[in-house]
């Protein structure tokens, strides 16, 4: 399912060569799981992860306004197919 998502970002963003995964650290075993899923998807994309911690919306706003433009748009995506893949 995360190959599935990335293949979609790749889609969305065809010039990426870096994706943000927006985690929160204060869930260890969801996190451990996701970034091992993500970061053999994007290897096998060639594609390099920067990982953001984040365990409340005030640190998720202060990420958000720290990231560079492209860096937004990879977390943004990325987050709403969490939030939906979360939910289906």
């Amino acid at each position: 399912m995360t190959a599935k998502r990335l293949e979609l970002l790749r889609e969305v963003v065809p010039a990426a060569t870096r994706v943000a995964v927006l985690v929160n650290p204060t869930n260890a075993l969801t996190t451990e799981s996701t970034l091992r899923d993500v970061q053999s998807a994007a290897r096998a994309m060639g594609w390099q992860i920067q990982v953001v911690n984040a365990s409340t919306s005030h640190e998720i706003n202060t990420r958000a306004y720290l990231g560079l433009l492209g860096l937004l748009l990879a977390m943004a995506v990325v987050a709403l197919l969490l939030f939906f893949w979360v939910f289906l």
